[in-house]
C-alpha cells in the first residue's frame, strides 16, 4: 500500500535537500515549506538546509521551519548535534537551536545544557540571542 498524506510526502522529500542538483534541493525545500506540521519527519534536515550555498533553498527551508511547529521527540540528539558541532554553519545551529527550544523543559538532558551554555559564547550575535531566548523557554 503507497501512503498519500503529507507526512508521506514530507518523508519522501527529505533526500532531495542532500541532493548535489541545485533544482532538486530547491523543489525539495518548496514542497516541505507546503507540509506544515507534517514537515516535523524533516525537521532536522530542514535546519541544515537553512544554511544551503542557494538562496532559494534555504528561504523555502525556512519557511518551512517556521510552520512545522515542535519537531519528532526521536530528533533531540540529533539536533544537539548539529547545534554543538563547531563545522555547523550559523544559520543551521540557530535553527536546530530554535528546534530544541520548542521540543520544551521535558526534553532537556545533561548534553543539551552543555551544548546551550557553550552557545552563549558562539562568535555569531544572532546565535547567541537565539540561545538565551532557547534557555529562558526551557527554563
Amino acid at each position: 500500500m503507497i501512503e498519500d498524506s503529507p507526512a508521506a510526502t514530507a518523508r519522501a522529500t527529505i533526500e532531495g535537500l542532500r541532493a548535489a542538483d541545485v533544482a532538486t534541493r530547491r523543489r525539495a525545500a518548496e514542497d516541505l515549506a507546503l507540509c506544515g506540521e507534517d514537515a516535523r519527519v524533516a525537521a532536522v534536515p530542514l535546519a541544515l538546509a537553512a544554511a544551503d550555498a542557494d538562496e532559494y533553498v534555504r528561504e523555502f527551508a525556512v519557511a518551512a521551519l517556521e510552520s512545522l511547529g515542535p519537531p519528532l521527540a526521536g530528533d533531540h540528539d540529533a539536533l544537539v548535534a548539529v547545534a554543538g558541532d563547531e563545522r555547523t554553519p550559523d544559520d543551521a545551529v540557530y535553527w536546530a537551536v530554535t528546534l530544541l527550544a520548542r521540543l520544551g523543559p521535558a526534553a532537556v538532558t545533561d548534553r543539551t545544557r552543555e551544548t546551550l551554555m557553550r552557545l552563549c559564547l558562539h562568535a555569531s550575535a544572532g546565535v547567541r540571542r537565539r540561545t538565551r531566548w532557547a534557555i529562558r523557554r526551557l527554563g
